[in-house]
C-alpha cells in the first residue's frame, strides 16, 4: 500500500487513541464519522480500512497512545495515592504511602535498566535465558 493521505494518518491516530481507551471498532468507526467527512459501513470495514491496510504506521500510533494513556492513567493513580496519604485513617495513610513508594522505587529501577523495550535486548545479548523465579518465561514456550 501507498504512503497514507495526511488525513488518514489523522484518522489512525485518533482511532488508535479510541481502542486504547477501550472503544470497540463500531463506535471508532462511528466517531470518526463524526470527525471526518468519511462513513465506514462498519467497524471491521474501518479496522480493515485503518489497521491492516497501514500496519507499520497503525502499529507505531497505537503504541504511541498506549504509552500516552498509560502515562496519564498512572499520574491519576499517584494523584490519588498521595491525597490518600493525608486520610484520617492510619492504615490507608501507611497503605498509601506504601504504594507510592514502591512506584517510586520502580520508576527509578527503570532508570537505571540495562534492557530498552522488556526484555528482547536482553535476549539479543545473552540469548534466550530464564528471567523468572520458575521454569516458565515469557516467550511463550514453557
Amino acid at each position: 500500500m501507498g504512503r497514507p493521505t495526511d488525513e488518514t494518518i489523522e484518522k489512525i491516530k485518533r482511532a488508535c487513541e479510541l481502542r486504547v481507551q477501550g472503544e470497540t471498532w463500531d463506535r471508532v468507526a462511528n466517531m470518526l464519522h463524526r470527525e471526518f467527512p468519511c462513513r465506514y459501513a462498519s467497524g471491521e470495514v474501518c479496522r480493515n480500512t485503518l489497521m491492516a491496510q497501514h500496519r507499520a504506521l497503525w502499529q507505531r500510533e497505537y503504541e504511541r497512545a498506549r504509552e500516552t494513556y498509560l502515562d496519564s492513567v498512572e499520574s491519576e493513580a499517584v494523584l490519588t495515592q498521595r491525597a490518600l496519604m493525608r486520610d484520617d485513617d492510619n492504615r490507608i495513610r501507611q497503605m498509601a504511602a506504601h504504594s507510592l513508594l514502591n512506584h517510586c522505587r520502580g520508576l527509578r529501577a527503570q532508570k537505571h535498566e540495562v534492557t530498552v523495550g522488556g526484555t528482547e535486548l536482553f535476549r539479543a545479548q545473552f540469548g534466550n535465558a530464564n528471567l523468572g523465579d520458575n521454569d516458565d518465561n515469557d516467550d511463550g514456550d514453557g
